[in-house]
């Protein structure tokens, strides 16, 4: 994606944002579940984590300004 000026870019930071925020939801579900005494379930945060990793591209698209 990087092959084009600009919007390679754009395409690979909102794949990092989305993919960071993920990271972080998926992050907080595991940990939580830790010090709940649960064992965390790899099935749900797997799920979360693709569920979040696609709001959060959306939410970074709508914040970019229209060229």
């Amino acid at each position: 994606m990087k092959f084009i000026p600009g919007i390679g870019s754009v395409v690979a930071t909102s794949w990092a944002v989305a993919y960071t925020w993920a990271l972080g939801e998926g992050a907080c579900v595991y940990f939580g579940d830790l010090m709940a005494g649960k064992v965390p379930d790899p099935d749900a945060i797997q799920a979360l984590m693709g569920d979040a990793f696609k709001q959060a591209k959306q939410d970074w698209r709508e914040t970019q300004p229209d060229d």
